[in-house]
């Protein structure tokens, strides 16, 4: 199976005042790495309104943490006592994972 672009990603908006703008989703900027973009939401969905496009960006920029936090519960749910990763931290990331698919704002 092919691998997905690593993450993490983030989602952008160029103009949220203008309903016409476009959304998208990018590989964060490293050190030395320039982002890339992994998904457009533009003239084809205009139909669909702004803040669902903008909702749909921000779902597809968490993906890899989702998928990471999903990965880290099955192995805390199955650890022996003692064990590095906790369920208590696994928890946390998925928080976190979910904050990021809903928050409201964009990178720049």
């Amino acid at each position: 199976m092919t691998q997905h672009t690593p993450g993490p990603w983030e989602w952008w908006d160029e103009g949220s005042d203008n309903p016409n703008s476009t959304q998208g989703v990018r590989t964060s900027e490293a050190e030395g790495v320039q982002s890339r973009t992994i998904a457009l939401c533009d003239e084809e969905f205009r139909r669909i309104p702004q803040e669902e496009r903008a909702a749909n960006a921000r779902l597809i920029a968490a993906a890899p943490e989702l998928l990471e936090a999903l990965r880290d519960l099955i192995i805390a749910c199955n650890m022996s006592p003692g064990q590095e990763l906790t369920v208590s931290l696994a928890i946390e990331n998925a928080n976190a994972a979910i904050a990021k698919a809903e928050t409201l704002y964009p990178r720049g």
